[in-house]
């Protein structure tokens, strides 16, 4: 396996009595302090032309890159001008964009002021039906102004809201549909002075930096408040499981994931920003429909860490199976390989490493994460040589996770540390219901050791409370543990797997097919999945496989009935799929049960 710069496993395991615990990393962590923009001010000043971010320039073509001197010098820019047209400490910047340079400089020069930016998921307002949950969350967060990047597919979203006319709309063309047009240009002219240095004196660490938005998928979406030490504290924290080679050598990456949640904004954005690395924006995404710009910036950037969601690595697996090219500059110098949002199954990591050995005769440790968009994220990580997946890993140092015992070597996992949110904006209620009485956080996930004799080998997802439901029995079905072990059973041909039966005799599946395996599975390169659901051999293989999980499956609860192979993808304009590439289950169900696909 090919060398990667982690510093050596190092835990402790305490017991708190009935089977309790406390788990902590013993390694040691400087919490630097301060606030967001100072990570991006000490990459400037230590790698003034080190690229920060690329980006695709209008015409498509190449890549346009700002270095961390020219990104820190417009960020200052920004902040003026920001100040200059009103904004100040307290106030809300709404963010209506993609992932861009201009998106970036923008909430590091918002945070600069005291500024908290909310960035939105475009799909809010550009695939949305109707913009109610866009207008929900404008009234829950009353923005002081919005940038909104390019204007036009923005443009009915932006007039549906009905903002007040005071409220600035800052765009590349200086043009809105209500209220006062800025031109982002216009803003970036402004000189810094004296009144940028006494704004940001004035901005403090416990103040908040963004406001980031749960999924909605139980209800409306929560807004979490990150303060300037949640997330410097967080990337502190992930800095602490590497060892020095981290920043040695040039971190490179090409990533969609998006700014609009906190894996893209926080542990990626914010975190390469922190220790001066690179961060090619790919337009690209883990869906069949835009696979083919990931890999024609894969073809272009070789990384030397990539981070995707699993339904990401296996649309790459097929791309790497089938064009040697393609592999031969993504493993060039590729250290790291990541995965989050779901479990990658094992067969998945197989195909990877079988053509990174073809590549270049060395695996590549996957390594993984888990945590909230309260935790900032990072609550456990692999920080190993690894290759067994569906781990969470080991807590990363300054997190401390309590594990209360369920029985059958489960436990629930709660988390305090200088990284967890204070709550949820304008939202008491529920902000109390996240606490317990000794100030843990509720992350609600349910975990066991990957080896009850041996700590160091990390933690197991083992099910979300939340999405535990009832069957007709009134057996509990937990649905995440039963869609890891069927992912793991079906195998290759299995893209993933959604859980169904709320109140039914029996539980059952929705199976979506990897389109790769499973035409190699029937030998036939140019089957549709419409031809490819109903062929014998794959209705054969699950079938086999649904089997081989019923006669093993620890409760009854945990088998299943059947599983109804679907003939499509799952689609992102109806919700079933989230901006980060993974499943939103509970939409998916929904969706599929309305008989709306």
């Amino acid at each position: 396996m090919r060398a990667a710069p982690w510093r050596t496993r190092s835990v402790r395991l305490t017991p708190l009595g009935q089977g309790d615990w406390e788990f902590v990393n013993t390694h040691d962590w400087s919490d630097p302090g301060g606030l967001t923009v100072d990570a991006l001010a000490r990459s400037a000043h230590a790698h003034p032309d080190g690229i920060w971010l690329a980006e695709r320039p209008p015409g498509g073509q190449g890549w346009q890159t700002t270095s961390y001197a020219q990104g820190w010098a417009r960020v200052r820019r920004l902040a003026q001008g920001l100040l200059e047209a009103g904004l100040g400490r307290g106030q809300v910047l709404l963010i209506l964009s993609g992932n861009s340079v201009d998106h970036a400089c923008l909430t590091y020069a918002a945070n600069m002021i005291g500024v908290a930016a909310c960035p939105v998921t475009p799909a809010y307002a550009t695939l949305a039906k109707d913009f109610s949950r866009l207008r929900y969350i404008a009234d829950l967060v009353r923005p002081s102004a919005v940038f909104c990047a390019p204007l036009e597919p923005f443009a009915r979203a932006l007039d549906a809201l009905e903002l007040a006319p005071e409220v600035q709309v800052i765009t590349p063309c200086g043009q809105s549909p209500f209220g006062r047009g800025v031109r982002l240009g216009d803003l970036e002219a402004a000189a810094p002075d004296v009144r940028l240095e006494r704004a940001l004196q004035a901005v403090e660490p416990n103040d908040p930096a963004k406001l980031l938005l749960t999924s909605g998928s139980t209800g409306d979406p929560k807004a979490v408040v990150n303060t300037h030490r949640n997330l410097v504290s967080n990337a502190a924290m992930i800095r602490a499981t590497f060892d020095d080679q981290i920043e040695a050598e040039p971190q490179v990456m090409a990533t969609f994931l998006p700014w609009s949640h906190s894996l893209g904004a926080n542990a990626i954005l914010h975190f390469f920003t922190s220790i001066g690395a690179t961060l090619y924006l790919d337009p690209g995404s883990a869906t069949p429909q835009l696979i083919s710009e990931t890999v024609r910036t894969l073809r272009e950037v070789a990384p030397t860490y990539h981070n995707t969601v699993p339904v990401g690595w296996a649309l790459l697996a097929d791309q790497f199976e089938r064009d040697a090219a393609l592999a031969a500059n993504f493993f060039s110098r590729v250290r790291i390989l990541q995965y989050g949002g779901a479990a990658l199954a094992q067969s998945v990591y197989e195909r990877i490493q079988r053509v990174a050995i073809a590549t270049i005769g060395e695996r590549i440790t996957f390594a993984a994460g888990y945590g909230a968009t309260e935790t900032a994220p990072t609550v456990t990580n692999v920080h190993w040589p690894n290759a067994r997946m569906g781990l969470l890993g080991l807590p990363v140092p300054g997190v401390r996770l309590r594990l209360l015992e369920r029985g059958d070597g489960q436990f629930e996992m709660r988390v305090k540390g200088p990284s967890i949110t204070p709550g949820y904006l304008r939202d008491p209620v529920r902000t109390a219901a996240v606490f317990d009485p000794e100030g843990w956080f509720i992350l609600g996930d349910l975990v066991r050791f990957a080896d009850s004799a041996d700590p160091s080998q990390g933690l197991v997802f083992d099910g979300r409370i939340a999405e535990a439901f009832k069957l007709e029995s009134g057996g509990w079905v937990e649905a995440g543990r039963l869609r890891a072990g069927l992912v793991a059973e079906i195998g290759p041909v299995a893209r993933d797997v959604i859980i169904t039966g709320v109140n039914a005799p029996r539980a059952g599946a929705l199976v979506f097919l990897a389109e790769g395996p499973a035409r190699a599975l029937v030998a036939d390169g140019s089957a549709s999945l419409a031809d490819l659901c109903g062929h014998p051999a794959i209705r054969a293989a699950v079938a086999a496989a649904l089997a081989r999980w019923n006669a093993r499956a620890p409760v009854p609860a945990l088998r299943v009935m059947g599983a109804m192979i679907l003939p499509d993808a799952p689609d992102l304009a109806s919700g079933e799929v989230t901006d980060k590439g993974s499943l939103a289950q509970g939409r998916l169900r929904e969706v599929r049960r309305a008989g709306g696909r």
